[in-house]
């Protein structure tokens, strides 16, 4: 049990665990939050009903943030067992621990739910995902908004610095954020106690422009360059509704 003013002013009287605590979202909330449970695919594979469901007997969780997933689009593609595994099964083996134990869950969903064809997606615009990615996050989403106190966060993160892929496409487009202003949004949200669905990101940025300002030889491609795996074309978020929450007038841009 913790009681401590965090960095971002929540005063916790909690037990928060994390799923997926080796992962890229998680090493960065760990640097605010080191006095959370950050629990890797070895301590707690969410695949697996009972591992799941002894930590939770063990801990007694408060809140459960849910980043544990598969996240290689292309990949999915190829392995269907293990995406749905991950991404739906282990949302719902979380899902019924928290509500056993009453506890309020924060579920990292992705813009990729959408199909791409009009971007600018608000919450209540249907889902309609064009990848087994896509698909298997937004059954994740409906395990989860079984649990009572449930907020889902639908957006896209890349790293605060750099860029790795040599190829982009010139024909995508995204809100995306880097870890660093995610971890500062989910605080916010968490400290206001927000339930539900919320996009967050920022207003819409070209993918390639994006990486271009990244990394000078970068190349440009179009989407149906890419075989492995269909890509959504505008998956921007309208992010009214988050503005509205935080009292925002405009996203800081990604730098």
């Amino acid at each position: 049990m913790f009681s401590i003013l965090d960095t971002y002013g929540v005063n916790h009287h909690m037990t928060t665990i994390v799923s997926g605590g080796s992962g890229n979202l998680a090493k960065v909330l760990k640097e605010s939050h080191p006095e959370y449970l950050y629990l890797s695919r070895k301590e707690m594979d969410v695949t697996d009903r009972e591992t799941v469901m002894s930590v939770f007997d063990r801990e007694h969780p408060t809140m459960c943030i849910h980043l544990a997933a598969n996240t290689d689009v292309a990949g999915c593609e190829t392995n269907h067992d293990l995406a749905y595994s991950t991404n739906s099964i282990g949302c719902r083996n979380i899902a019924d621990a928290c509500i056993k134990y009453d506890t309020y869950v924060i579920y990292t969903s992705t813009d990729y739910v959408f199909d791409g064809e009009k971007g600018l997606y608000k919450e209540e615009d249907p889902p309609s995902p064009i990848n087994y990615y896509g698909l298997t996050k937004l059954l994740g989403e409906f395990e989860i908004r079984h649990v009572p106190r449930h907020l889902i966060i639908r957006g896209t993160m890349k790293q605060d610095t750099g860029w790795r892929h040599p190829r982009v496409p010139d024909d995508i487009f995204q809100s995306l954020l880097h870890y660093s202003q995610y971890s500062w949004i989910l605080f916010q949200l968490i400290k206001l106690n927000q339930t539900g669905i919320i996009h967050v990101g920022y207003d819409r940025y070209n993918l390639y422009e994006y990486a271009k300002s990244r990394r000078q030889d970068v190349e440009a491609i179009k989407r149906s360059d890419i075989k492995s795996v269909r890509l959504p074309g505008d998956c921007s978020l309208d992010i009214t509704k988050l503005k509205s929450i935080l009292n925002l007038e405009l996203m800081p841009k990604p730098q």
